[in-house]
């Protein structure tokens, strides 16, 4: 009976985006086996829409991962920021000193709290970049670098050996496309 209302819903969107000559439809099921699958658009070369849970992680100065945001729904990582620095400071009792992320999080909105906080973000500053910077700057950024590897390696060994992306038959199908935020002391 829940399969047949699934075909049913999955009839009357794509009666719709007939109808109307459109493309999208609010909470498109594109797999009847998993209704909850939501199609995200990367705008990668390899593939424009990807299908999948988006998990946004953090990893604390001990090295400790946590899951901050699983969604299968797209949502701008961006957003997730503030939310996991604000739970880092009620887990730890203080801010961090910086925050490692990728260019998605250093917009004007995350830069300003950053600062309201004397909180230290990684990667160039949003606007033109300097001239001339001092070899303080340079040998920071290029620690930042290396450290934020830390990250991206966590992903790897999740997805590798402890089967993130092989733990059922489904993954296949429904890959996580991880964003994630390092903290430091």
């Amino acid at each position: 009976m829940q399969r047949l209302s699934l075909i049913t819903a999955l009839y009357e969107q794509q009666k719709y985006m007939y109808d109307n000559i459109v493309h999208s439809v609010k909470d498109r099921i594109v797999s009847i086996s998993q209704p909850y699958i939501c199609p995200i658009v990367r705008g990668k070369a390899k593939s424009l829409v990807e299908f999948g849970a988006k998990l946004d992680i953090s990893i604390d100065e001990r090295g400790i991962p946590r899951p901050e945001r699983l969604s299968f729904n797209a949502y701008n990582e961006s957003d997730v920021m503030t939310t996991t620095i604000e739970n880092y400071r009620k887990r730890t009792g203080h801010y961090p000193e910086r925050v490692l992320v990728d260019k998605i999080y250093r917009n004007c909105k995350n830069t300003a709290f950053c600062k309201s906080k004397n909180i230290r973000i990684s990667g160039t500053p949003l606007g033109r970049p300097k001239k001339n910077p001092t070899s303080e700057e340079l040998k920071t950024a290029h620690q930042d670098n290396t450290d934020g590897i830390e990250v991206d390696r966590g992903f790897s060994l999740a997805m590798r050996c402890f089967g993130m992306a092989l733990s059922a038959p489904s993954w296949t199908s429904r890959p996580v496309h991880p964003s994630c935020s390092q903290f430091s002391q």
